[in-house]
């Protein structure tokens, strides 16, 4: 058997993660999902393997909300175990627990599982699925708005995360502009957080019409990107151009649509596929 997993301290307050009191769900600043990724990413494997320019994620699990009070912090642990380490090919598996404590210290819960995922890094650029390359925007498509980011919603998004643009609807997939902001490092360090949360957004809304209706990502099967996404120089795109395939719900539980990001070369920097989400009554 390989290497055991090695456990890395984290701590989650507006310090760390300066976009936290922008991402509330009922009221409360909230962890996104895909910050979480970024910080198991971060813990796992930083900067290593720099000449394998492809991440993907699969099988993210997202079990609980991580809510941070204003003021406040959590402590987290990231446990991250090798998989495979070969030429061409690093792959680790990243849970991230915490404990919930009692105001007066006592630890009432010990190594609650709020998030898991495996990371594989490769030489492999991301391919778009047939489907999502045969999606084109008509030019006529339905102007809406993202409903995340509506005042008094049980998921209320802000500034930064308020960033898609030219939202348009058609009958099998919907399309937008996402603005990136200036500070690169704002929307994400190792993973590119604000794209993959904008991206699950746009797959999940208006599912059955326009509603106000917002999810909450609890499991992705697969996101794929290129670490270059993430460079802070004059490499990295100000604008990307998202689409995704339209929703369906089954059940009490809403599946995605596959998403893709493109930059404005029309080169694929991120693909999203799998996605499943729960509604935020």
């Amino acid at each position: 058997s390989g290497p055991g997993p090695t456990r890395k301290d984290l701590v989650v307050d507006a310090a760390s993660v300066p976009c936290l009191e922008d991402h509330l769900v009922r009221g409360t600043p909230t962890l996104p999902g895909a910050w979480a990724l970024d910080l198991m990413f971060q813990s796992a494997l930083g900067d290593s393997r720099p000449e394998l320019r492809t991440v993907t994620i699969e099988d993210a699990r997202f079990s609980r909300f991580i809510r941070v009070k204003p003021g406040g912090q959590q402590a987290l642990r990231a446990e991250c175990t090798p998989l495979t380490d070969i030429p061409g090919r690093h792959s680790v598996q990243v849970r991230l627990t915490g404990d919930i404590v009692h105001a007066s210290g006592v630890v009432l819960e010990r190594d609650l599982v709020y998030a898991e995922a495996r990371f594989t890094l490769t030489a492999e650029p991301p391919r778009a699925t047939p489907q999502l390359a045969a999606a084109t925007a008509s030019g006529n498509g339905l102007p809406v708005h993202d409903p995340h980011c509506a005042t008094g919603s049980p998921i209320e998004l802000r500034k930064m995360f308020d960033c898609l643009e030219e939202i348009r609807l058609e009958q099998t997939a919907r399309f937008a502009r996402l603005g990136l902001p200036e500070a690169a490092r704002q929307a994400g360090t190792h993973v590119p957080a604000l794209v993959l949360d904008a991206a699950l957004r746009l797959s999940a809304m208006h599912v059955e019409g326009v509603s106000n209706d917002v999810f909450a990502p609890i499991q992705v099967q697969r996101a794929t990107f290129d670490r270059d996404l993430l460079t802070h120089n004059d490499g990295a795109p100000r604008h990307l151009s998202l689409r995704a395939l339209a929703p369906h719900v089954e059940g009490d539980l809403l599946h995605c649509g596959s998403a893709a990001a493109h930059d404005e070369a029309g080169r694929l920097r991120m693909l999203v596929e799998g996605g499943i989400a729960r509604p935020m009554a």
